[in-house]
């Protein structure tokens, strides 16, 4: 990797190294701005406090964002882009059907920190664009993830062979995203999301299935006791 400072022989700094600079710089500002979200609310947040908090000026911030909407987008694209890259990974860090639904809901639970009914309300009202990119990633690769693992489960043969695919698939998205669209308080919508997953997984094992759900229970309970 390049060491990104001028030389002593040239106040200028190559095209690549600028290039990295400013994404660095571009990937604090929403880390920044993702914080500030999730602890005041996203429509009570400024530019102006988002420039503080980054420490950083007014006029450098809207050099990389030229809105609070272009900002707000690129944190709704960053949590699809890591989103993406867990779908990708699950099925081959899940021994089975089962273990990966469960760490896809608790993947789910854990991007709550930001994904709070409060902040989608506030996407679907203020930003209806990013709003819209949630809507888009829904339907061309979670729903699709959920149908693999569904057939995953069927091949396994701890899944109902009669389960409708697409229908199912759908339904488990709707059950998600009308907790997250709800006026729920923060602290049960991690219970929610945990007893839908449950609910929507004694749905479609069979008596495999509830075997091996039950043996992994177990599993943990001796482990917590221990």
């Amino acid at each position: 990797m390049p060491i990104c400072k001028p030389s002593y022989r040239s106040i200028f700094v190559s095209p690549l190294c600028y290039e990295m600079i400013m994404k660095d710089k571009t990937n604090d500002i929403i880390e920044k701005a993702t914080a500030l979200f999730r602890q005041n609310g996203l429509h009570s947040v400024s530019m102006d406090n988002i420039a503080s908090y980054a420490g950083i000026s007014k006029k450098t911030l809207y050099e990389h964002f030229q809105s609070k909407e272009m900002l707000v987008n690129m944190v709704v694209d960053k949590i699809i882009s890591k989103t993406s890259n867990y779908l990708f990974l699950c099925p081959d860090i899940s021994p089975n059907a089962i273990i990966e639904i469960e760490n896809f809901s608790s993947y789910l639970n854990n991007i709550l920190g930001i994904l709070t009914p409060a902040f989608v309300r506030s996407l679907k009202k203020y930003y209806p664009d990013a709003y819209l990119q949630l809507g888009v990633f829904r339907d061309n690769s979670i729903i699709p993830f959920i149908e693999r693992c569904l057939q995953r489960g069927i091949a396994e043969e701890i899944f109902r062979p009669d389960i409708d695919k697409a229908n199912v698939g759908w339904l488990y998205c709707w059950q998600i995203q009308s907790a997250l669209g709800s006026d729920i308080a923060q602290a049960d919508i991690h219970k929610i999301i945990e007893k839908t997953n449950m609910l929507f997984l004694h749905s479609i094992l069979n008596t495999k299935g509830v075997k091996l759900l039950n043996m992994k229970k177990e599993k943990e309970n001796i482990k917590q006791d221990n």
